[in-house]
């Protein structure tokens, strides 16, 4: 089993995925050696645990009485549309366990053991990305237009990163602020972005990234498109048909972080997601805008389709959003 980890943990590194990859090739391994589903469920749990030093643990469905595998993610992140179950731990605290694979209903109580001394030293599973995926070449192209200067570039994508991302656990959305698209589609950027900013200043730089985000792609929010909630990576904003005020946030705020030395913040109204941009001290920027950490940051709405730099949408502009700050 050593061996087989330690190729498991090579594929992870090399393919640039982040800790929950560990657990999908495991899943995926499982499935096509194993029949039975509580054998996976333990194969999974000794390979994770004992192999990985991951938190996991085994319970069985109180219902169905099949095995499931719950896991501790990332403690310090909200994790979404997964059941959890609080267990104590030897130092006081609680930790949230996930029902992450297994089981009958997914709604019901369950048996386990408690906290083991052996368990002390395990860690949970990350959901932050350490590198760019890289899971092969880019399959898909898709045209993308910067309507403002009249510029269009193919940018391409993987699918089999569109794959991954649709099944790592929906979590924060700095999360989603700082993850890479491929290496193959910033290659395209490097050459189109780093053009345009030698014929613009750092200000209408921007304002042709905002512009970009806002009419380059089609809206609709997740419920539209999907049925349920869902946030974009900026890689799966390249992808999908549609897209909505948070996933355009992240996709504008990893532009600007890349490829400029503007800070960027979210700001999180009810109901809307959009981002605010600190220029520098000596910047000739005005519109609406917030001090934070002593800088000011002017508001630019990724969904705001063709405002510039300090615009907020009339039903936001006397709203005080929650400050969300990048990794």
């Amino acid at each position: 089993t050593a061996a087989l980890w330690k190729q498991v943990d090579a594929y992870v590194k090399t393919m640039g995925l982040n800790e929950w990859g560990y657990f999908c090739i495991m899943r995926d391994l499982s499935e096509n050696l194993i029949d039975d589903i509580d054998s996976r469920v333990l194969f999974n749990f000794y390979m994770l645990r004992n192999e990985g030093g991951f938190k996991v643990k085994t319970a069985r469905g109180k219902e169905s009485e099949r095995l499931v595998l719950l896991a501790a993610i990332d403690n310090d992140k909200e994790v979404y549309s997964y059941t959890f179950f609080r267990f104590d731990e030897n130092d006081g605290k609680q930790v949230k366990y996930y029902l992450i694979y297994g089981g009958g209903q997914s709604q019901e109580s369950i048996y386990t053991y408690d906290f083991a001394e052996q368990e002390k030293d395990l860690r949970q599973i990350g959901l932050d990305f350490m590198q760019t995926l890289n899971m092969g070449s880019c399959d898909v192209k898709r045209e993308l237009s910067f309507d403002k200067i009249g510029v269009k570039i193919e940018l391409p994508y993987n699918s089999a990163h569109i794959a991954y991302l649709d099944d790592v656990p929906m979590t924060i959305f700095p999360i989603y602020f700082a993850s890479p698209i491929s290496i193959e589609a910033q290659q395209i950027f490097n050459s189109k972005l780093n053009e345009l900013r030698q014929q613009y200043s750092p200000v209408q730089f921007i304002d042709i990234i905002l512009n970009f985000v806002q009419t380059a792609f089609e809206y609709k929010t997740d419920e539209q498109q999907f049925g349920y909630e869902k946030y974009f990576y900026p890689e799966e904003v390249i992808a999908y048909p549609y897209s909505d005020c948070e996933d355009r946030s992240a996709l504008f705020a990893w532009i600007v972080s890349t490829y400029t030395d503007a800070h960027v913040i979210g700001l999180q109204y009810e109901g809307h997601l959009a981002t605010a941009v600190c220029f520098g001290d000596d910047t000739d920027v005005t519109g609406d805008m917030f001090s934070y950490k002593g800088k000011k940051y002017f508001v630019c709405d990724p969904t705001y389709i063709n405002a510039s730099i300090g615009m907020t949408m009339p039903q936001f502009k006397d709203k005080m959003p929650k400050i969300i700050k990048m990794k």
